[in-house]
């Protein structure tokens, strides 16, 4: 979850969306819910719940105590003062978004609401109000068209254990999360990417050399830091990369780096039966008007975390432009805080001098109920 202050340039909070429940009664000294990164400090005491799953609030009870968490303990508010600005994937179906009218001011007394699509805010941030949103976080992706207005994780953690390496602990998935973020990006062209490597590995193995097993090899001669360099020099002209375990095991990736990531563009390599990336970009395009497609081609933007890896914008470039007709003018925009792009157009928002007339207020809920005003936001 990102969480801040309207007006402001960065968010206050960053926090994974989960909590801890204590697993015992039995344990009174230790608290009994906990949340984001202590919850997973905690995962031998307390049982991890995520509340969300493809951007979709899935717990409630869960959801609200993490609420709660944030505006008490994190940002320090109380929340009867403040109007609040909650965000929506394009997906998710109404009865989510009046269930959180309900609580914001049901439970939490807030003065307003406003309930701003990821999308929408998204582009905003990049001072748009037209173009299609490529939103790919660790929840999942999404396609959102719009006119004015956890599976990479997994993966590489299967194909590091077909090389060997065997992470099982909630402790040991972390470090996978870290290695992806470090050493994945999205290779331009993946079946040139997987021959090219291919063909090192059968040349050169993997190239890299174990200083600690170099014992009675000839290797053993020279002396540790001119190994080093031998490695660096190796894995600046190779696929090859090295990590460094907490526990100083070192394990070596060189095909995973990319085929971690590959999954977003083929998701079939997971086990999921939706089409590739980019033709879904191609048929939520060509399903919007034929005035408004090239606005669309020409403001593609990403959007989440999981766009950041080096190579996604080339890719998504040069395979659009494969697609798209010879005067389409495709163009994808990739902000460099298009991790955050959705909490800042918020913040932009949310900052606005006519802001309150874009939110329900608590008499406006009190008189229509939620379902009467879900309109305001679509």
């Amino acid at each position: 979850m990102v969480v801040g202050v309207a007006g402001e340039d960065a968010p206050s909070v960053v926090m994974r969306t989960l909590m801890g429940r204590r697993h015992s009664a039995g344990m009174p000294h230790l608290p009994d819910a906990v949340f984001g990164a202590e919850a997973l400090q905690r995962r031998a005491t307390h049982r991890i719940r995520y509340p969300v799953e493809r951007k979709i609030i899935t717990n409630f009870g869960d959801m609200e105590h993490i609420w709660h968490h944030l505006f008490y303990q994190e940002l320090k508010v109380a929340p009867e003062e403040h109007p609040v600005l909650l965000t929506y994937a394009a997906d998710s179906p109404p009865r989510n978004q009046e269930k959180m009218l309900q609580i914001m001011f049901e439970t939490f007394n807030v003065p307003a609401v406003h309930l701003g699509d990821q999308a929408t805010l998204a582009l905003f941030s990049a001072g748009k109000t037209t173009g299609v949103v490529v939103d790919i976080g660790a929840s999942g992706s999404l396609i959102t068209p719009v006119y004015e207005g956890r599976d990479i994780t997994d993966y590489l953690l299967k194909i590091l254990n077909e090389r060997g390496y065997s992470f099982t602990t909630t402790a040991e998935r972390m470090l996978v999360d870290e290695i992806k973020c470090k050493l994945g990006f999205c290779s331009v062209d993946f079946d040139a990417g997987w021959t090219a490597c291919m063909k090192q590995s059968a040349t050169l193995g993997s190239g890299v050399i174990d200083v600690n097993k170099v014992e009675g090899t000839q290797l053993a001669r020279l002396p540790n830091e001119l190994l080093c360099r031998i490695n660096d020099v190796v894995m600046q002209n190779t696929y090859t990369r090295c990590y460094t375990l907490p526990d100083g095991q070192v394990i070596t990736l060189d095909a995973e780096r990319f085929r971690c990531v590959e999954p977003v563009f083929a998701p079939c390599m997971i086990g999921f039966s939706a089409t590739d990336l980019t033709d879904n970009l191609y048929t939520s395009i060509y399903r919007c008007s034929s005035e408004l497609r090239k606005l669309m081609w020409g403001n593609v933007m990403l959007s989440g975390g999981s766009t950041l890896f080096p190579g996604m914008a080339a890719r998504l470039q040069k395979r659009l432009t494969d697609l798209a007709p010879a005067d389409a003018g495709v163009r994808v925009i990739a902000p460099p805080e298009r991790k955050y792009a959705t909490w800042i157009g918020g913040s932009i928002l949310g900052s606005m001098p006519d802001f309150a007339s874009m939110t329900v207020s608590t008499a406006a809920y009190a008189e229509y109920g939620a379902n009467t005003l879900m309109h305001m936001f679509h």
